[in-house]
């Protein structure tokens, strides 16, 4: 299938050392005494702090620098536009819920109707999961593109706006800050409507396939929860595409979370208060909620499964911090975390014996051209992967630690646990530039294309799977061989196998 070739023959890996073994120190001075003569002092040896732990300021300068790096990423966020053309595809009719009920009856049902199916024709093969696809030029699909372009440029201009107008009095400032939130807040609530307690569930239930699957089949004792949670800019409509992909991915119920937006550009704003001041929001809140829900012994669920994307890796870092620190090690085992696209700088899983880890499974999936997983994942573990094997200055302007000294910038490091599957494409968009590559939908949109539960020559899970940087035990391997979530499509469950994190 063209729409998940790629153009690199390896999948870069990266897989973090275990820190108990090779803990990063440095050498702290301290003196003898308060009124000890200046150079009257010992040295003592100390084990960095985590870097997320630095002050805000620090973290807000660090992002910056960070986002200037990654800067020329953003115009391929939503790249490509759409796959090769695809043909003897079969997808189901498009949603009509954009046309008043009272308009749909007889001929003007089927004149819609014959309109849209004229329509898919000349579409559908463009857009390996059809509607799905985010950048799919459906009623609500556009709209959501519409609104979100009105947004972009009203909050650009407000940003920019704000250095001129600080000269007015004050109650005016006020009001006017005030007025543009609201409304913002008005155009916002035409992508957030429609759910209830910030959740929805996949829709799995209209679909006639969905009788066959295995989760759905009371006789088989399913006792699973999947619950995701979403990205920056991802609205109802969106969110309902997301969930429903992931939930023909892997024939299960979804639960999704909703993160609401609130315009790209303010939540990127939301996004450096969470990651630099660890702030948690009412989704965060929700979703970790949902989860402790999940993992009570009385629901005798036997897993937990955590899928984040964009934003939402930021926020589940979060919440990993909160279950790590009230959750017993056996509860929190049921758990496994898969991710897209993340966005968190941090992501903690202690090890509890060789080879084991507090967190049962967690595997981070980011594209090389995706300006998220740059500013996010993929720096994240280059730097833990630096750190295992250091390199002469790591890599750094032979100033940098003069400036770092008089800046009183102190050293720290990173953790980021999971093992990483790099794709060498751009995009960033859930279903569009991630699941339509790593998990290729067949012509009917009911099942992941395989053979014999292999992947198809060409595909991201076939490709050979190689160290990003440093060392890694998982080198030459096919990427469907270390990767579990693989084994999670169809309806399948997975071979119990460990395989080494940090």
């Amino acid at each position: 299938m063209a729409a998940s070739t790629t153009s690199a023959h390896f999948v870069n890996v990266y897989q973090s050392v275990d820190k108990t073994k090779r803990p990063v120190t440095t050498s702290l001075a301290v003196a003898r005494s308060p009124r000890s003569p200046s150079g009257d002092t010992e040295e003592i040896k100390a084990t960095l702090p985590e870097y997320y732990t630095a002050p805000p300021w620090r973290l807000l300068w660090d992002d910056l620098v960070l986002f200037i790096r990654c800067i020329g990423f953003i115009p391929f966020v939503i790249s490509p536009l759409w796959y090769p053309r695809r043909d003897g595809v079969r997808y189901p009719k498009l949603d009509k819920s954009w046309m008043p009920r009272w308009l749909l009856w007889g001929p003007i049902d089927s004149a819609i109707s014959a309109i849209q199916t004229w329509y898919q024709g000349k579409v559908d093969p463009y857009y390996p999961s059809g509607e799905m696809d985010e950048l799919y030029p459906s009623v609500g699909n556009l709209w959501c593109l519409f609104i979100h372009g009105i947004l972009i440029v009203t909050q650009l201009a407000f940003l920019i706006s704000l250095p001129f107008l600080a000269t007015l009095p004050f109650q005016l400032f006020v009001l006017y800050i005030g007025g543009f939130i609201f409304v913002n807040y008005i155009f916002c609530l035409q992508l957030n409507a429609g759910t209830e307690n910030n959740l929805l569930k996949s829709q799995h239930a209209l679909w006639p396939e969905a009788a066959n699957w295995k989760s759905l089949d009371p006789n088989e004792n399913y006792s699973e929860e999947w619950i995701f949670l979403n990205g920056v800019s991802v609205g109802s409509h969106w969110l309902q595409g997301n969930i429903n992909r992931l939930s023909r991915t892997f024939q299960r119920p979804i639960t999704g979370v909703h993160n609401r937006t609130s315009g790209i550009i303010f939540d990127l704003i939301q996004c450096l208060l969470e990651r630099c001041f660890y702030f948690g929001t009412s989704d965060t809140r929700t979703c970790y909620a949902l989860i402790t829900a999940a993992l009570d012994p009385a629901q005798k669920k036997d897993k937990t499964v955590l899928i984040l994307h964009s934003q939402g890796g930021l926020e589940g870092s979060i919440i990993l911090d909160w279950l790590l620190s009230n959750y017993r090690r056996e509860t929190l085992h049921k758990l496994e975390i898969y991710t897209f696209g993340n966005a968190a700088n941090h992501f903690n899983d202690p090890e509890t014996s060789k080879n084991e880890h507090v967190i049962g499974h967690i595997e981070h999936y980011g594209n090389t051209g995706d300006f998220v997983s740059q500013w996010g994942v993929i720096h994240f573990k280059s730097l833990v992967a630096e750190q295992s094997n250091p390199q002469p200055m790591d890599g750094r302007h032979p100033f940098l630690p003069i400036v770092d000294d008089i800046l009183r910038l102190d050293k720290r490091q990173n953790t980021f646990a999971g093992l990483l599957f790099e794709n060498n494409v751009l995009g960033h968009l859930l279903n569009q530039h991630y699941l339509d590559r790593l998990f290729p939908l067949n012509e009917t949109l009911t099942r992941v294309v395989e053979s014999k539960g292999k992947p198809l020559m060409e595909t991201f899970m076939a490709r050979t799977m190689r160290a990003g940087n440093g060392s890694c035990d998982v080198e030459g391997h096919k990427v469907c061989q270390k990767s579990r979530l693989w084994e999670y499509i169809n309806g399948k469950k997975p071979k119990e196998y460990e395989l080494q994190q940090s």
